[in-house]
């Protein structure tokens, strides 16, 4: 794990640089440089991402070029969800540019990584924090394994400046091609709505405690998605299929108890610091308002829908306003306490990092690898199964 831990030293000691002496250009530019090098380590990697990593390469392989590539007919038939026509035209474009599946990994890493960069970067005063929760939240798991979906993550991404200055429209193409890439992002589409919701403190405490309580349902092994699969017949064709696969429990399998509780416990805490320093905080801000209820939008995912699967992942898409929150809350803080924070967020997010690292894929992540150390390149064509 050394380059793992290597890079989070990295980003740990610019967190608390910035924490200690601001220098927010400075500091953003140092991350620039950082978010580029994890633009290589999971770009470059080499056969890590367990059997995601392998049915990657092999849809790759299968995949046509532009030119053979009936993309219009593919969605007449299929639908527009659920076919992840998306996936296959870039793919496709890949393929079209001359490049090998290796040039899928790093251009899927370059445009997930550079759009995190530069979408959070204006809402966040210490980029720092956003760099040590990545290497927990999002390298070994969305960029490594997740990689279709890391797609989809980037798009929404993308997406978010237009809830903020409500642009309906864009916003749904947006989240329509998202969704066309990785299924999961149809939850999206509604998400526009949260411009029309009002923020209080009494009201951020209620809705956590009830959503909070519905965690019972979790332990009690009650499907709460199931009753939600009327809706399967308004997306209709593949995306309708495979609506009706996660209400019934059978898409992406079954989530780990264990690993819910601690996304649960780690969403509160990072809400109570929200709620303690409510009134810190500069709420006449439409930015800050829209990107604090995409935060909340985390606590259902993580409670009433935490034994679904495809509901538990739909929380990378919000992920990132973990590190926007924390930023908040430590903005006004003494220098004491801010300290105490960011080592809170640095010794659960190294934690957290180890303890994916060693158990997926019984600890196959955990050394890492380049095919750049194999002398391979993005542009030699490679043999017809890249599967292990």
């Amino acid at each position: 794990m050394f380059y793992y831990f290597m890079t989070f030293g990295v980003a740990t000691l610019a967190m608390f640089f910035s924490g200690l002496f601001g220098q927010k250009r400075l500091n953003d530019l140092f991350l620039f440089f950082f978010f580029l090098w994890l633009v290589f380590l999971s770009g470059t990697r080499y056969h890590l991402g367990g059997y995601d990593y392998q049915n990657y390469a092999y849809y790759f392989q299968n995949a046509p070029d532009l030119a053979n590539l009936h993309f219009i007919k593919l969605v007449s038939e299929q639908g527009l969800f659920g076919s992840d026509s998306g996936w296959l035209f870039f793919n496709a474009l890949i393929k079209s540019l001359g490049l090998n599946f290796y040039g899928l990994t790093l251009a899927a890493a370059l445009i997930f990584w550079m759009t995190l960069y530069f979408v959070v970067r204006p809402y966040i005063t210490n980029l720092g924090i956003l760099g040590v929760m990545v290497m927990y939240k999002y390298l070994l798991d969305v960029s490594f394994i997740y990689m279709r979906q890391s797609l989809a993550v980037a798009i929404f991404l993308m997406a978010v400046p237009l809830i903020i200055h409500k642009k309906l429209i864009p916003y749904l193409l947006l989240v329509t091609v998202a969704a066309m890439v990785h299924f999961s992002a149809v939850i999206l589409l509604p998400v526009y709505l949260v411009n029309y919701l009002r923020i209080s403190k009494k009201g951020v405490i209620i809705y956590t405690a009830i959503f909070s309580a519905t965690y019972i349902l979790t332990l009690l092994h009650v499907n709460v998605l199931q009753y939600l699969s009327f809706a399967n017949h308004l997306i209709g064709g593949s995306g309708g299929q495979k609506l009706d696969e996660a209400a019934s429990g059978n898409l992406y399998g079954d989530s780990s108890l264990v690993s819910n509780f601690l996304h649960l416990a780690e969403f509160l805490l990072i809400d109570l610091l929200l709620i303690f320093n409510w009134d810190k905080i500069k709420w006449q801000d439409r930015r800050v308002n829209t990107l604090v209820k995409l935060f909340l939008l985390l606590l259902p995912l993580y409670s009433l829908f935490a034994n679904s699967a495809i509901m538990v992942r739909d929380g990378f898409y919000f992920l990132f306003t973990y590190a926007i929150v924390i930023d908040l809350v430590t903005r006004k803080a003494r220098l004491q306490s801010r300290l105490l924070i960011y080592l809170g967020v640095a010794l659960v997010s190294a934690y957290g990092m180890f303890r994916f690292a060693s158990n997926f894929d019984n600890g196959g992540s955990s050394v890492y690898d380049s095919y750049l150390f194999h002398d391979d390149n993005i542009w030699t064509p490679q043999p017809e199964d890249l599967r292990l």
